[in-house]
């Protein structure tokens, strides 16, 4: 398993490049696009591609599809309730039923590809209807949707019944409610990063939460509470980037952190991997 890191000093760069790479590689030209050539905005949140091979773009200004020759760019339309919610785009995923949700400034919704019709998800809780800013959507290995807002916790959806539950500040133990990533472990377990306040690990089969924090007086807990991006190495160690810290390394075995995992690599925004069994340093300064 390979590696990779990227720091935000790099980030428009590096997406600049690896949006280059992808195109390339789907249309076999020497083309390149940018905000002047087709793509709706330069300013890229995220890329994924689906099982079709198609490569989504998530930007500041609409949702760009590539079929390897062209672009099609979704954007919001005013009282078109099918258009998309909100043309700032964080986040897509196509889950294992093949539905496409599609994470926007405004909340999430799902997308017919065929149609191109969005549907909007409604998350409703008690009387919190502010469940927006979708930075993150993943599936686990039960089929359940997760979803992270930046005011409001975490969602759990099951995509058949389209039924939710609520991870909050309020109503669990969960860390914080401006969560920027989630990750499952090899155990099941739901890893939570937050913006402010750490970690925090959901057992799913008991119910119970553990929380991690950064202790200036203890070396062995984390760098910083400020969370962006969580994975697994072979090993079994959770490597956790940070935003003004380390990478720090998460030892099951102890409960505790190594700080620094990756020497020098500091201001991570996102840890990638593949499926080469290898750890690599993609930043090291």
């Amino acid at each position: 398993m390979h590696v990779y890191i990227l720091n935000t000093k790099r980030f428009s760069l590096f997406i600049y490049f690896l949006l280059c790479i992808i195109i390339l590689a789907r249309a076999n030209t020497d083309k390149f696009f940018g905000s002047n050539n087709q793509l709706s905005n330069s300013h890229v949140n995220y890329i994924y591609q689906d099982s079709k091979g198609y490569i989504w773009i998530c930007t500041e200004n609409g949702l760009n599809l590539f079929d390897g020759i062209k672009f099609k760019t979704f954007t919001h339309i005013a009282n078109d309730t099918t258009s998309l919610n909100n043309n700032l785009v964080l986040s897509v995923l196509e889950d294992s039923c093949g539905k496409f949700w599609v994470g926007t400034s405004d909340g999430v919704q799902i997308l017919d590809r065929e149609t191109g019709l969005f549907q909007k998800v409604n998350l409703s809780y008690r009387n919190i209807t502010n469940f927006n800013y979708i930075k993150c959507i993943t599936e686990d290995s039960n089929g359940h949707i997760w979803l992270s807002t930046n005011h409001s916790g975490i969602i759990r959806i099951d995509k058949e019944s389209m039924n939710a539950v609520y991870y909050m500040h309020t109503n669990s133990n969960i860390c914080s409610n401006k969560i920027n990533t989630i990750y499952e472990d090899r155990f099941g377990n739901i890893w939570i990063g937050s913006q402010d306040n750490g970690i925090s690990v959901l057992n799913i089969d008991n119910h119970t939460i553990d929380n991690y924090a950064h202790d200036p007086k203890n070396k062995n807990s984390l760098s910083s509470n400020k969370i962006f991006s969580i994975i697994e190495e072979p090993s079994g160690k959770i490597l956790v980037a940070t935003i003004d810290g380390t990478i720090d390394a998460f030892d099951y075995n102890s409960r505790t952190f190594e700080r620094d995992y990756i020497p020098s690599v500091k201001m991570v925004y996102t840890l990638y991997t593949d499926s080469k069994k290898k750890l690599m340093d993609w930043n090291r300064r």
